[in-house]
């Protein structure tokens, strides 16, 4: 742990320690790391927000901008990317529903393809026709 390569009350790198463990190139880069005097506790912070905390609505932004639209290719404007979820959540279905559409068009499905993306060890054949790939696109249009 980091913590075994710091000098607690002197709050300073154990350059021993880190001789023993890195080249001089590395515990040098180490060492120009600044340590705090004080010690602080660790607090979560949700960058993306200015309060600091996670909100659905910030994790729905942030999502938002970064990714394109999955129906016509990379986003012009967040207003072409708005309009597509806004569709998508005012359809009168159930939430389950809307759900895996937004799984769907965001390729979150947990199908074979992925699934070996992960570095899972599975084999990518679908199980229904054995002829192709298992992936978003040979479920829902294949």
């Amino acid at each position: 742990m980091v913590a075994d390569l710091i000098d607690a009350p002197t709050a300073t790198w154990k350059t021993d320690v880190l001789k023993s463990l890195f080249n001089t190139v590395h515990v040098r880069k180490i060492c120009a790391i600044p340590l705090a005097k004080s010690e602080l506790s660790d607090e979560l912070v949700w960058r993306y927000d200015g309060s600091g905390k996670y909100t659905v609505k910030s994790g729905y932004q942030l999502l938002r901008l970064a990714y394109s639209n999955p129906l016509s290719g990379p986003v012009n404007s967040v207003v072409d990317y708005s309009r597509f979820y806004s569709d998508l959540w005012s359809v009168v279905l159930p939430a389950k529903v809307k759900v895996a559409m937004w799984k769907i068009c965001n390729n979150y499905l947990p199908t074979f393809v992925n699934m070996q993306l992960r570095k899972l060890n599975v084999d990518n054949c679908c199980l229904f026709c054995k002829s192709a790939a298992e992936s978003v696109e040979h479920i829902m249009r294949d």
